[in-house]
């Protein structure tokens, strides 16, 4: 009895569980189907309703956005490498082409030149018996051409014979002949500063034998015709470093020093004032000033 009701049992439980299998396919059945039909009707672009989910939708948007691995790399290959710029350099200006005119001017100087070094290495200078100078032919090769760098080079060649012949004439104490050769650098150039230098040297020289007759004739400080001490002061004006000058006034500064000490012990002390006078005259920095002074002082006590 038991086990008929056991198999009933199981038959009616067989039974359940076909009919929930069947009833899932159906809805299967259904959910394909709609799906399907929606597809094909949004495919020929009927006006049927897609039964659809937002999840699917979503996902489906998703895949369609998401760029795959190879599109990244080469994404990041782009990124990385950018395209090389291509420089491309100017042509350069070609300079205009010289006309006959201009061609032939510059065989002329070419020409002038030559000649213009010819003069200079035979000392043909700024005179000569034909009147073919070095200076001439340098001016000329200027007017066609101003700024001609070999024709200013050319005239400051002159200047430094001339000044070489003036360094020798220098040493023979010969003051005239330098004289000649600056007027011949005056006609090279007026404002030559080989010509002021010159000028300065030759006054300094003219002057230094006047200073020296001056203190061997004792007119140190004073004199009508003239003094040592300012003979030896414009030497020193046209050449700060003259050392014969420096001497000069050193000496008189002496000289004053040993008369004053020699009035004290005579005791003439008038007279070392006007000597004590003299030097500060001289050189007012002296440091015998202060000896003699207190010297003075004591004898006048």
């Amino acid at each position: 009895m038991v086990y008929k009701n056991f198999n009933k049992s199981k038959q009616s439980l067989r039974g359940s569980v076909l009919a929930q299998s069947l009833t899932i396919v159906g809805v299967l059945c259904v959910l394909i189907g709609g799906g399907l039909t929606a597809f094909f009707g949004f495919q020929n672009h009927t006006e049927t309703p897609v039964i659809s989910t937002p999840q699917v939708n979503e996902t489906v948007i998703e895949t369609q956005q998401k760029p795959t691995e190879p599109e990244i790399k080469e994404i990041e290959t782009i990124v990385a490498k950018p395209e090389s710029v291509v420089v491309i350099a100017p042509k350069p200006i070609e300079p205009p082409a010289l006309t006959e005119q201009q061609i032939q001017a510059k065989a002329k100087i070419a020409r002038l030149l030559a000649q213009c070094q010819e003069n200079l290495d035979a000392k043909r200078l700024t005179s000569s018996r034909t009147g073919k100078t070095a200076l001439s032919c340098y001016k000329d090769v200027l007017a066609l051409e101003a700024d001609n760098e070999d024709a200013v080079q050319g005239l400051k060649n002159i200047e430094e014979v001339y000044l070489g012949l003036a360094e020798k004439a220098f040493k023979r104490n010969k003051l005239n002949k330098v004289k000649t050769y600056m007027a011949s650098i005056e006609k090279v150039d007026p404002e030559s500063t080989i010509l002021a230098d010159l000028k300065q040297r030759v006054e300094t020289a003219r002057l230094l034998p006047r200073c020296k007759r001056y203190l061997d004739n004792r007119s140190l400080t004073s004199g009508k015709r003239g003094t040592a001490l300012s003979c030896y002061q414009k030497v020193l004006e046209l050449d700060a470093e003259n050392e014969t000058a420096h001497v000069g006034l050193q000496t008189i500064e002496q000289l004053y020093i040993d008369w004053a000490k020699i009035e004290l012990e005579n005791k003439r002390l008038s007279k070392v004032k006007n000597y004590i006078a003299s030097i500060e005259k001289v050189n007012p920095q002296s440091t015998a000033l202060v000896e003699l002074k207190q010297l003075l002082a004591d004898a006048e006590q």
